[in-house]
């Protein structure tokens, strides 16, 4: 039997594809804490980390399940409406993108949040603000990035699987009743037609048109020479990210606040976020995104979520 459980054991190590989650109590609502400085008024920090999605972190049967990132942002901003003492409001961003209605849905949070309150936003991108990341801090009226984070990726993408050579090699064949030829054009058992490759160029062409729109709207100092090189698509370093106007300074997070309390006209504020009493520190480095979801229900994230890996392989549409 102990021989059993080990080889069990290295199995979950060595695929890395299992979730383990242990009972860390009963969940509780999360609580302000305060993360840095003084004083009644209030910069609260909201954490936009790791994949963009409307996915909610997956759990045991039984188990406690979080939100999902947008909601988890809604939630926050929701309860800071409540509160006059919040009088900016810091989106602290470490992500590398997500699908295109899961990043424009944080966005519009967050710039509904600024425009309905008049309270103040600023976005510090603490080690990549790509893509839908990006996307994310161009709701903010400035954006502080810290010297080694990479910046941009201001693009779409879509990925399409083809097995079909591979089943053909099996001598296995597919057989779907659709109502339209281009119904299933995002099938791994078959290739693209070439008016389906036409159909995903516009759809990629249309929704980069949209961000790109959106670069236009929220960065006014970036010119077309700027806008030329973000259109690449490529990442890059705080420095050069400043020289295209995509950013609006280089600093760390005690800047970024600084920055928030300086726009909200404020001599003294403290920098506060809702978390669980459950864990997780009270710094503001401490508790990402995703871990810190787990943990505000009551769990502790151990291995890799296979549901990341589905998440990676669906045919989505992605900033």
């Amino acid at each position: 039997m102990g021989r059993l459980f080990l080889l069990a054991c290295l199995f979950l190590l060595v695929s890395a594809c299992a979730v383990v989650r242990l009972p860390l109590g009963e969940a509780h609502p999360p609580k302000e804490v305060t993360l840095l400085g003084e004083g009644e008024a209030k910069v609260l920090m909201v954490d936009v980390s790791g994949m963009l999605s409307f996915r909610r972190p997956w759990a045991l049967p039984g188990m406690p399940q979080g939100e999902s990132l947008p909601a988890r942002v809604r939630q926050d901003l929701d309860r800071a409406r409540k509160d006059p003492a919040v009088r900016a409001l810091l989106v602290r961003i470490d992500s590398p993108g997500g699908t295109v209605t899961s990043s424009d849905v944080v966005f519009h949070e967050i710039r509904s949040f600024r425009d309905e309150t008049g309270v103040p936003v600023v976005a510090a991108i603490v080690e990549k603000g790509l893509s839908g990341g990006y996307y994310v801090a161009l709701a903010a009226d400035e954006i502080v990035a810290h010297p080694t984070a990479l910046v941009g990726s201001v693009g779409v993408f879509v990925t399409k699987l083809d097995a079909s050579r591979l089943l053909e090699r099996w001598g296995v064949r597919s057989e779907t009743t659709k109502s339209g030829p281009q119904k299933d054009l995002l099938s791994p058992l078959r290739p693209l037609t070439t008016e389906e490759q036409q159909t995903l160029d516009q759809l990629v062409t249309e929704l980069a048109g949209r961000f790109e729109e959106t670069v236009r709207a929220a960065r006014p100092d970036a010119d077309e020479e700027d806008l030329a090189k973000m259109r690449s698509a490529a990442p890059f370093t705080a420095s050069r990210a400043l020289e295209l106007h995509m950013i609006d300074r280089i600093g760390y997070l005690e800047d970024a606040f600084e920055a928030a309390t300086r726009l909200a006209e404020v001599e003294k504020a403290r920098l506060v976020a809702y978390r669980s009493s459950s864990g997780g520190g009270t710094g503001p480095y401490s508790l990402g995104s995703l871990a810190g979801a787990l943990e505000a229900e009551g769990t502790r994230f151990l291995f890799l979520d296979p549901e990341w890996l589905e998440e990676l392989g669906q045919t989505e549409l992605r900033y």
